[in-house]
């Protein structure tokens, strides 16, 4: 769980008093009761959880949100991009508490995805698309999932079972 100082690291934005006051919605949101339920808690939480992440996304909109070896995304543009992809994620039929493998290396694309199965209530699996074969075909067979997000590289989705719909970041 996430203390107050965390979650201002994981804003990355600087607080003054009047921001101070989006970390109570946080914590409302995330309640220690949540947490302990497990996931199923969590996502019935979802979309007080969605609204609270545009909330704090909204205030500190212009700050740089996260960054990897390419680019920097602002809160705004994070919240944008996961906004395209949560929608795309509703209309191929992903509902709150559903399992959203991510198969994405770690950078924005995969900050992206998870900010985007939170939006949509989705419990999200990263899968590292490095891993063998054999292995991540154990995490699908038990994942039984059929949608879930991958790179557009196509040598990352060599191996991805076909029987579920692959969606990219935007």
């Amino acid at each position: 769980s996430l203390g107050p100082m965390q979650w201002r690291a994981a804003l990355g934005a600087s607080y003054d008093d009047e921001q101070e006051q989006v970390l109570p919605c946080v914590a409302m949101t995330i309640s220690a009761g949540d947490r302990s339920q497990g996931s199923g808690a969590f996502n019935n939480n979802t979309p007080g959880l969605s609204a609270c992440l545009c909330e704090v996304f909204g205030r500190v909109g212009g700050y740089p949100a996260i960054a990897d070896a390419v680019a920097t995304l602002s809160y705004a543009e994070l919240a944008g991009r996961s906004g395209v992809l949560a929608a795309q994620l509703q209309t191929a039929g992903v509902k709150p508490g559903d399992l959203l493998p991510l198969v994405l290396p770690r950078s924005i694309d995969m900050v992206v995805a998870m900010v985007a199965a939170v939006r949509v209530g989705a419990t999200y699996v990263p899968v590292d698309p490095a891993a063998p074969p054999v292995r991540t075909q154990g995490i699908f067979a038990a994942l039984q999932v059929r949608v879930g997000v991958a790179a557009d590289d196509v040598s990352l989705k060599a191996g991805l079972p076909n029987a579920t719909t692959w969606l990219s970041p935007p």
